[in-house]
């Protein structure tokens, strides 16, 4: 048995295979659920008042606003959360050729997720314009 010593994660291998400590998954766990926690909170604070904006405009009077927002509307329900993923983290780079980031990755899971939280207040809205009663 040898025990190989990291940063701050200690593997142990044997012969079937290799154990990390539970203390390091523990500790891993904890951090993701604070990712998670983050995108969360920044989804939330980002995408309600989106969702009323986008609400409100659906419902408009002004035809060329509410068509607007019907397009929108259409391209955020009718693609996927991944599709949307890729091409708002890849498309400054293709595009612009912007360097991609750690804080461009988060950034690209914000504004997408945005887009995901916005597709629920949009479902509250009838195709007719009105809101479900």
């Amino acid at each position: 048995m040898r025990v190989v010593k990291g940063r701050a994660l200690r593997i142990r291998m044997l012969e079937k295979g290799t154990f990390v400590e539970i203390t390091t998954m523990l500790t891993m766990l904890g951090e993701g659920f604070l990712v998670t926690l983050q995108i969360f909170f920044l989804t939330l604070i980002g995408s309600l008042p989106l969702g009323i904006v986008v609400a409100l405009g659906r419902m408009s009077r002004f035809k060329p606003l509410a068509l607007i927002v019907r397009f929108y509307i259409s391209v955020m329900r009718g693609t996927p959360l991944m599709l949307q993923m890729f091409a708002i983290y890849f498309a400054p780079y293709y595009v612009f050729g912007i360097e991609l980031t750690t804080d461009s990755k988060f950034n690209a899971t914000i504004i997408a997720f945005m887009g995901l939280r916005t597709k629920s207040w949009t479902r509250f809205t009838r195709p007719e314009g009105g809101p479900h009663v």
